[in-house]
């Protein structure tokens, strides 16, 4: 790494700039350096890959770090020609404005990490006095003080910044001092500035280089794309290109994916409205949205009715299970049972191989549970509303922050009884942070505080209860958990693409643990119930890759491994069409609450019946999906193209793909207004 020179000398005054190219390849290495320690810190990018950004081979790792150091070398470049007139205006020292440049360049990298990984708030979240209190047994909550703690560690590192710029300033003076000796001995070069418009175009060269690195359309350069879409340098970089390249301004630049076929009509754009039966195909899926087009439409909610006595209808339990797999269901290992006791209780009353969410994320997959609705809103009626129609008590108790991704708007938790969520035991957390996304508590404090809530229950009292159990969820395994089966679990450290059979026989005793509590969850429920009549019903908000498609964790696909959830019903009667999706649950269970059906849930092959699936969002989806008895329909946006659950390619003109694609246009128009307020949204 060059040093820096100090003051001009005639015989290598040509040379100079080499020492800012130098330096800015290094502040550029410094960056790829943070980008990626962060990056492998919060998704295990190099080789955990939860969320689905794995780089786990030799290939990927060097296009990450490659399209890394360019992108990067772009924004350096970008605060030099800022930042080095500015210090000129300041200085004559040219080994100052060189100083200046570099400690901006590094500083941009840092602060910028900072808040687009949110450093402070999770920060906030670990060390807010709120949880030392709690430890030291005052029942104080640490979210009061959280933001106050994120505001410190900003003023914090503000004070460091300045601290370190002045020391890099004379630190600076010195190297400028021994270099300027050496330099009278005809040695050394001073800093001489590049001229603003070199660094301009070397920062659009880099910027072009990186923007042809980012459009590719493969596996691999979309697993690339996405991991440097999490980075300053690069996520600044995409965002520019699509606003420079969005000609028509709708939405849909050259990145895009899929990209934009008509980019001087704002009108046709991958993201538009198909309006049915105009003749346009505004989105350039399936030809034209046919007039008439149904949405897909789950089970309907029935009305309360006003004839029924509340106290004639059962007690009803909800058990949700975060990243549940359906496979663990009647597995073994090493010869015992994972989970003995759902197995037993869907003997007893009935299940379904054929249940699948719609998204497989929390937050969006509760809220459909709990709305009975595809496309989910804020203060949306859910069966809070429902069962308290009907004179139910209404009770939500969760393992997990609830709050996370505004779902309390969602599930309609400020008009239940009573709610109990983590946040209420962050001190008792088996998390290591208190940020929404990660904390939780153990099966064990959740069924203690559900117990203290059974004991005020009286029997006569009809009563929902919905139970959020979580200790499945990443990284499966944490110190209150039992050693229900002959396990030795990984630490998180340990969770690796390479360590697949170790994680996954960590998250089996992690499901043991599950089964186990909803055994006592059961139990304590039925005990506090007494002879009175009592329904069951045990789902899960969506699957998980354990590594088996090279991936780890949900959301990232629509297969069977993380869509694909368990559906146990005992207590209540009827017959229930397969396949059934998550949203239909809420119709379901209140038809037959109403109708006082018991004797067992029947669940009734349809083939013609479909669930609708889509990821990421309804309005900009990557994928959908259609899931019928025995096959599925995906079709990925950014290839353009479909395949069948075992991977064979679909036809474009195939009736199911051209079917999924129309369902979820007319879903789009359904939810998002009538055709001529839709119409008018998009002229503007």
């Amino acid at each position: 790494m060059a040093a820096l020179p100090g003051d001009v000398h005639p015989v290598s005054a040509r040379r100079a700039p080499l020492a800012w190219w130098a330096w800015g390849l290094a502040c550029a290495a410094v960056a790829t350096a943070l980008d990626a320690a962060l990056l492998e810190a919060t998704r295990g990018g190099f080789g955990n890959g939860f969320g689905g950004i794995l780089l786990d081979t030799a290939p990927l790792r060097a296009r990450y770090a490659g399209t890394a150091l360019v992108a990067n070398g772009f924004a350096v470049a970008l605060v030099f020609a800022c930042v080095a007139p500015l210090a000129r205006a300041l200085t004559t020292r040219p080994h100052r404005v060189l100083a200046a440049s570099v400690l901006a360049a590094l500083g941009a990298a840092a602060w910028a990490d900072v808040f687009l990984y949110q450093l402070h708030a999770t920060i906030g979240a670990l060390i807010t006095p709120g949880v030392a209190m709690e430890l030291a047994g005052h029942d104080v909550s640490s979210f009061d003080e959280a933001g106050a703690i994120a505001g410190a560690v900003l003023g914090v590192g503000g004070v460091a910044s300045s601290i370190a710029l002045v020391a890099g300033m004379r630190f600076a003076d010195r190297l400028a001092a021994r270099s300027g000796r050496a330099a009278s001995r005809g040695v050394g070069a001073a800093p001489a500035r590049p001229r603003a418009r070199g660094l301009a175009l070397v920062a659009l060269a880099l910027a072009f280089a990186t923007a042809f690195a980012l459009g590719g359309a493969s596996r691999g350069a979309r697993t690339v794309r996405e991991a440097l879409e999490l980075q300053p340098a690069s996520a600044l970089l995409v965002a520019a290109v699509e606003r420079a390249t969005d000609v028509d301004r709708d939405g849909a630049g050259w990145l895009s994916r899929p990209p934009d076929a008509a980019p001087f009509d704002a009108a046709l754009h991958p993201r538009a409205l198909d309006l049915p039966g105009n003749g346009i195909d505004e989105d350039g899926v399936a030809g034209d949205l046919p007039r008439g087009a149904a949405p897909p439409a789950p089970t309907p909610a029935p009305e309360a009715p006003a004839h029924a006595a509340a106290r004639t209808r059962p007690h009803v339990l909800v058990v949700y299970l975060e990243s549940f797999r359906y496979d663990v269901l009647g597995r073994s290992l090493d010869g015992r049972p994972v989970t003995p006791f759902l197995d037993a209780l869907a003997r007893e009353g009935a299940s379904t191989a054929h249940a699948w969410v719609h998204s497989p994320y929390t937050t969006r997959s509760r809220a459909q549970l709990f709305g009975g609705t595809l496309a989910p809103h804020p203060g949306q009626r859910t069966w809070i509303d429902d069962f308290a129609a009907r004179g139910y008590r209404t009770a939500h108790f969760s393992g997990q922050d609830d709050s996370f991704g505004d779902s309390e708007p969602l599930l309609g938790t400020a008009r239940a009884d009573r709610f109990y969520d983590a946040r209420s035991d962050t001190a008792q957390r088996t998390s290591r942070s208190t940020a929404p996304a990660s904390l939780q508590v153990s099966w064990k404090l959740l069924l203690a505080r559900v117990r203290a809530f059974l004991a005020e229950v009286r029997s006569s009292d009809p009563l929902f209860l919905y139970v959020n159990v979580v200790d499945t969820h990443y990284p499966y395994w944490h110190e209150d958990l039992d050693r229900v089966l002959d396990v030795d679990p990984v630490d998180r450290s340990e969770i690796r693409a390479w360590n697949r059979e170790a994680v996954w026989r960590t998250y089996l005793a992690a499901a043991a643990n599950v089964d186990r509590a909803v055994e006592a969850l059961v139990g304590s429920f039925r005990e506090a119930v007494g002879n009175t009549p009592h329904a069951i019903v045990v789902t899960a908000d969506h699957g998980q890759s354990i590594y088996d498609d090279g991936s780890l964790g949900h959301g990232r696909r629509l297969d069977r491994l993380q869509t694909h959830v368990p559906l146990v019903v005992a207590g209540l009667g009827g017959d229930w069409p397969e396949p059934i999706g998550a949203a239909d649950l809420r119709g379901l269970v209140l038809r037959a609450v109403d109708a006082n059906a018991r004797g067992g849930v029947r669940f009734v092959p349809d083939p013609e019946r479909r669930v609708f699936q889509y990821l990421p969002t309804l309005e900009a989806p990557s994928l959908l999906g259609w899931r019928s008895l025995d096959d599925a329909w995906i079709y990925d946006f950014a290839r353009g193209r479909a395949t069948h659950e075992d991977g064979s390619e679909v036809a474009p003109d195939d009736p199911e793909l051209v079917g999924l694609l129309h369902a979820w246009e007319a879903l789009r128009v359904a939810t998002e207004g009538d055709a001529p307020t839709a119409h008018a949204a998009i002229d503007r």
